[in-house]
């Protein structure tokens, strides 16, 4: 999320208190080239509600030859340095070199952010790049294209490409709030509370999220929520939770395996895929009547 340090349209203290107003159980900063410093916000924070640090590291890549200008992001999570904006003119030495800094510093998360954004990161860029830990599968601002198009693949689709690659990158939603205070004309609005991540972990402190979040130890959400995920040696669960106005026809989990195949349709709250030992990795994905999604890691069976 950003705030009007960055290009956001609202102080810190009143993006961080959405969160908090509506049941998140913790938020992470992110503007652009500006590491947040979660000390300056403790006052909102309680046993409940904690704040991480975190920043967007936004970097413009110049190909030169009146080519158009590439932007390449990512979040740095659980940081304590910011990093230094550089000028690249390769998407991919910059991708590198963004990740470095991040990746150097001990609990460190790197993320890479929207990589259709600008049609900005190829599956070439972030197969050959080293460092990342997360990649951003449902962001949830308007420009940032992630069902791809007739060129370009939806950023699911890469997602699978990179897994049955081997390239374990564990997936995000994000709200990558901008705006609390849309103007009654405003045509792109990048509002809170649509995309997130919920996690497995044995307390609530910034220590603890940060090392759920590294292990991969959650599943992200548009909308759906889950109330179990659990790998066994030969089946993979899923349970959904149903809202009041649903019915056990409402909910669809779809496993998925590599390249993109769906090894595995089922209707209703409860969904087990038996385990072949072939798949590469297995992950779900729930889709809901509303139109909203919950998406689980990919477990690796070779």
């Amino acid at each position: 999320m950003h705030s009007n340090l960055s290009d956001g349209d609202a102080a810190p203290e009143k993006v961080i208190n959405w969160y908090k107003d509506h049941g998140f159980s913790f938020v992470f900063l992110t503007d652009h080239n500006r590491l947040s410093n979660p000390t300056l916000y403790k006052s909102i924070a309680n046993k409940n509600f904690i704040i991480l640090s975190g920043e967007e590291v936004s970097w413009v890549v110049d190909p030169g030859q009146n080519l158009k200008k590439i932007p390449v992001h990512l979040n740095s999570l659980c940081s304590k340095k910011a990093v230094i904006k550089e000028k690249h003119t390769s998407v991919r030495v910059a991708l590198q070199k963004a990740l470095e800094p991040i990746k150097s510093q001990p609990g460190a998360i790197a993320q890479i952010n929207h990589p259709n954004f600008g049609w900005a990161l190829t599956f070439d860029d972030i197969i050959n790049s080293k460092g990342a830990d997360l990649i951003e599968i449902a962001n949830q601002h308007p420009l940032v294209k992630n069902e791809g198009n007739d060129t370009h693949p939806s950023t699911e689709a890469l997602w699978d490409r990179l897994l049955s690659r081997n390239k374990r990158l564990y997936g995000t939603a994000t709200d990558d709030t901008h705006h609390l205070y849309p103007t009654p004309d405003q045509k792109i609005i990048a509002a809170p509370g649509k995309g997130w991540v919920e996690l497995s972990s044995s307390h609530l402190t910034p220590r603890n999220i940060c090392k759920s979040i590294k292990k991969g130890d959650f599943y992200f959400s548009t909308g759906v929520e889950l109330t179990k995920i659990d790998v066994r040696p030969q089946e993979y669960e899923v349970n959904i939770a149903l809202k009041p106005d649903q019915t056990e026809t409402s909910v669809k989990t779809e496993f998925i395996g590599r390249n993109g195949k769906v090894l595995s349709t089922i209707s209703g709250p409860v969904a087990v895929y038996k385990l072949q030992g072939k798949e590469l990795y297995v992950r779900a994905r729930v889709m809901s009547s509303d139109g909203t999604f919950a998406w689980t890691q990919p477990v690796f069976t070779k």
